[in-house]
């Protein structure tokens, strides 16, 4: 069973001209990134109030009439077992009929799969940590200092398989974005968004590139 946060938050800064309902869940995640500001709220904590998909649910349905879309974030939802976001994801589409995002690094790449074409995921923001396809061996310690933990060549091209998918896919819901990391050479992001620019062109797709701020944690 996935819990989600209590606290929803409706918001016109999360996707460009429309009005979303942005909802946490406590579904874990397999990296710890840099200085992550949402690392001890919603991946180490121990919640004493939150929501079973049911109170979700409800919760969305007073906002109904105000929102265009619905976001998931984490953590990394995608870290939940698969019964659960089927079941999950299910029940919202079912009850609310509005499209959803979710919020993931791409490592999970079967699910953002699976949940795309089962009509659950309208579309992802997948996170591009670092250019990826240009990391080698040389380049372990800076992939620990960004994810937490080093990457196998399986684990990278997983990451570049969810990247890839979520280009091909994309029905204009989806985007590709790094974190301004401060320790990062800005090469790091012209090379990301020249690989999605790419990517755009093998697809004939215009999935947008965005370098977001580092937020710091004090």
């Amino acid at each position: 069973m996935i819990r989600y946060h209590k606290d929803l938050l409706l918001t016109h800064k999360e996707i460009e001209g429309k009005t979303v309902l942005l909802i946490h869940a406590f579904s874990g995640c397999m990296f710890k990134c840099y200085d992550c500001f949402n690392y001890e709220t919603m991946v180490t904590s121990k919640q004493l109030e939150d929501l079973d998909i049911e109170a979700l649910i409800a919760q969305i349905k007073l906002h109904s009439e105000m929102i265009d879309l619905l976001v998931i974030s984490g953590g990394e939802y995608l870290h939940a077992k698969k019964e659960a976001l089927i079941f999950d994801l299910t029940r919202i589409k079912q009850e609310t009929q509005k499209d959803i995002i979710v919020y993931t690094t791409g490592y999970y790449t079967e699910k953002v799969i699976m949940l795309s074409e089962l009509g659950l995921v309208d579309g992802y923001h997948i996170d591009m940590k670092l250019p990826y396809h240009l990391i080698d061996e040389g380049d372990e310690m800076i992939v620990k200092k960004t994810v937490g933990k080093s990457l196998s060549k399986n684990e990278i091209h997983q990451l570049l398989t969810s990247i890839n998918y979520v280009c091909q896919n994309d029905k204009g819901l989806s985007q590709v974005r790094s974190v301004r990391y401060p320790y990062l050479d800005k090469s790091a992001f012209v090379e990301s968004q020249r690989y999605i620019e790419q990517l755009n062109r093998i697809y004939g797709k215009n999935t947008p590139y965005k370098v977001n701020r580092f937020i710091h944690l004090v």
